[in-house]
């Protein structure tokens, strides 16, 4: 598994209903970069070491809690 495909697992699990689609919007930019959407995750994703610590801080902010992964 990927870890960007972990940090959506856990947000699913421990965000709000809305917490991916909000998470969505805050990462538009690192997304549009990256030429993917958070939706589009799965577990074979790759992706750079920079979005994936911005994925980390964002999932963080929305579910209210730090990411633990």
């Amino acid at each position: 598994m990927s870890a960007a495909y972990d940090i959506i697992h856990w947000l699913d699990n421990n965000g709000e209903v809305l917490a991916l689609a909000r998470l969505d919007v805050r990462m538009m930019e690192a997304t549009s970069r990256e030429k993917l959407s958070v939706r589009a995750i799965r577990r074979d994703t790759q992706c750079s070491p920079e979005f994936l610590a911005a994925l980390r801080r964002e999932a963080g902010v929305v579910a209210g809690k730090p990411c633990p992964l």
